[in-house]
């Protein structure tokens, strides 16, 4: 499963209509879900901003 741009672009509005800047995502079904890719840590955050551009995982490394 790749990142879907249409799920991405409804993620980033649902940012801006909350007021927010910016999200994290900390679950992994929810990494899955917006980035196509399972987090093969047991530490692993996403973030998405309002603005668009790339998101950015942060992970564990080992």
């Amino acid at each position: 499963m790749r990142a879907d741009k249409e799920r991405i672009k409804r993620l980033r509005l649902a940012i801006r209509q909350a007021k927010l800047d910016a999200i994290i995502l900390r679950l992994p079904e929810n990494i899955v879900m917006s980035f196509g890719t399972w987090p093969m840590v047991g530490f692993s955050y996403a973030v998405f901003t309002a603005k668009d551009g790339p998101a950015a995982v942060v992970a564990a490394e080992g």
